[in-house]
């Protein structure tokens, strides 16, 4: 006889909390795949969906990312034109069975909101087993400023719990498969967005470092092959990608949006120093 244990259906409430959450705050109109108005507001969210539109009609190339069709000096790769690259590489395929229009910001969000709550649940989880408080909790990461800002505007950058994943696993150093976990979430947040990659990579790092102790020098071993291996193969995917696909001077804006230590205090400074 199987005994029941409501433990097993844990993750199905922070689950349950991401769904509600994003149907209060986006609505459900925008899964529609069919409903692309909310995306030509113009900005970011524009810049966007013409990037994909282009890129799943453009011929498969090598780099795989490469977007040639998405304009004279701008066409590079899916990459530079803010698109979801991992989303597009996976829908591309079956671009011949899809309808004309067709979007997938709208699934993106609801699974940013959904990996949101469960990884803020695992995260709390570390320091409580009490439900509301797990719950409550949850609720507070899902009304992030910064990722609620991010939505609207920028769908890929609404990815945060491609942080929360990476500060669960330092946070729990010592969970099963971490090196396989670690190489997951690079190559995925690679996938996504660089902004995101680099902090990522930055927390990866942090971790290695707190492994490579006396305590853990049974282990260094695996550490190192683990960080050589997870450098060839982000090298490999930022290639593939479209990542090296353009040199630095041809980048729009570089040279132009940077910034200096008065930018602390005055963002327009950097601007035109």
């Amino acid at each position: 006889m199987v005994r029941f244990s409501i433990d097993k259906f844990r993750c199905l409430v922070p689950s349950s909390i991401g769904l509600i959450a994003f149907l209060l705050i986006c609505g459900p109109n925008i899964l529609n795949p069919l409903n692309e108005t909310w995306l030509l507001t113009g900005g970011d969210l524009t810049q966007q969906y013409f990037g994909w539109v282009f890129f799943r009609n453009s011929p498969w190339t090598m780099p795989l990312g490469l977007n040639p069709m998405y304009g004279m000096d701008i066409s590079s790769s899916i990459v530079y034109s803010d698109g979801n690259p991992l989303l597009s590489l996976l829908f591309k395929p079956f671009n011949a069975v899809l309808p004309e229009i067709f979007q997938f910001q709208g699934l993106w969000l609801v699974i940013c909101f959904v990996l949101q709550a469960y990884l803020a649940w695992k995260i709390l989880g570390l320091y409580t087993r009490d439900w509301l408080s797990q719950g409550l909790g949850t609720i507070l990461f899902l009304l992030s400023t910064p990722m609620l800002f991010r939505v609207g505007i920028h769908t890929n950058l609404a990815a945060h719990f491609l942080i929360l994943g990476s500060l669960y696993l330092n946070l729990c150093p010592y969970a099963k498969h971490q090196n396989y976990k670690w190489i997951f979430l690079l190559l995925a947040s690679l996938g996504v967005h660089f902004y995101l990659f680099v902090m990522i990579f930055g927390l990866w790092v942090a971790d290695l470092g707190d492994r490579f102790t006396p305590q853990n020098s049974h282990n260094s071993k695996s550490n190192l092959i683990s960080f050589g291996t997870g450098l060839v193969l982000i090298l490999i995917l930022a290639w593939q990608l479209g990542y090296l696909s353009v040199q630095a001077p041809n980048l729009f804006g570089y040279g132009f949006f940077k910034a200096n230590l008065l930018s602390l205090f005055n963002a327009n400074v950097g601007l035109f120093l």
